[in-house]
């Protein structure tokens, strides 16, 4: 309910309003104690901070998310990563294009299970590279095993992703 004393309307323009300062404004805005000219407090307390700037950032954070993953979702190549033991952490759908398993199966499984077994070990050194830093990036060919007994021949591209200057992130 809105206090009428000392004003003779009901209702006040929303410019002019005290909720519109705390709405237009990044600050919060406070009211303390209203008194009257003789002490007497006529009023309460009250916070209001505007929102407007976090919802409309919070607005254009889910339209790059969906977006993004508009583009993972439907790029033909396999986007992937790992945690540093080499566990699937995260794959996109052309994983179960090319490999006919699927993503859920997939995920918090070793990639090198996927490999030609021929190719592991060389794949499991070729990784241990990156996760030492010994090497920035690897570009080559890999035979992987499709679910239903087939192979496929996949070039991978795969570099460390460091989230701080010692800790690895994973791929």
């Amino acid at each position: 309910m809105k206090s009428k004393i000392g004003i003779e309307v009901c209702e006040t323009a929303r410019d002019i309003a005290f909720c519109a300062h705390g709405i237009l404004q990044i600050e919060p805005f406070i009211i303390t104690d209203l008194v009257d000219n003789y002490g007497n407090v006529v009023g309460v307390a009250s916070i209001a901070q505007g929102i407007s700037d976090r919802s409309n950032a919070e607005k254009a954070l889910q339209e790059n998310e969906k977006k993004y993953r508009t583009v993972v979702d439907n790029v033909k190549e396999v986007i992937f990563q790992t945690d540093a033991t080499g566990l699937w952490t995260f794959l996109n759908p052309a994983w179960t294009e090319i490999t006919e398993f699927s993503i859920d199966q997939s995920l918090g499984t070793n990639f090198l299970d996927y490999i030609h077994p021929q190719d592991r070990q060389q794949n499991l050194e070729i990784s241990q590279l990156l996760i030492q830093r010994q090497q920035e990036y690897y570009r080559h060919e890999a035979c992987y095993i499709t679910n239903y007994g087939g192979y496929r021949w996949i070039e991978v591209y795969a570099c460390p992703k460091l989230a701080h200057q010692y800790r690895l992130e994973p791929l």
